[in-house]
């Protein structure tokens, strides 16, 4: 069963809570239990979660390659690709963050 803090928004399964709020030290009655529905869109979106932080992860790695490529200036064809590979890699960040802050705010991370 989870429960998510009312006054920091920490979401538990219950049998972890003791007597304070593991984060803002708030009295466990602060605690609520989460419907069904709410439990089940928590779930289910950890998994799409956990691979949106990692393509974020990815992407960071892509901008700083093609930084990289880009300082090289090697010839004209490897700069256009490390430009291209750079723009990319930004959209795909904020369309990634943009998404996180969907999750965030549906309740869904």
């Amino acid at each position: 069963m989870l429960k998510k803090c009312e006054v920091c928004g920490l979401i538990l399964d219950s049998e972890l809570i003791q007597d304070r709020c593991p984060k803002c030290q708030a009295d466990a009655s602060r605690f609520r239990t989460l419907s069904r529905e709410e439990t089940e869109k928590i779930t289910r979106s950890h998994l799409t979660n956990s691979l949106l932080t990692e393509l974020a992860a990815a992407a960071e790695h892509q901008v700083r390659l093609a930084e990289k490529g880009i300082a090289d200036q090697l010839d004209p064809g490897c700069i256009q690709t490390f430009e291209l590979a750079l723009r990319q890699a930004v959209l795909l960040r904020q369309m990634i963050r943009a998404e996180i802050a969907i999750h965030t705010g549906k309740e869904k991370w």
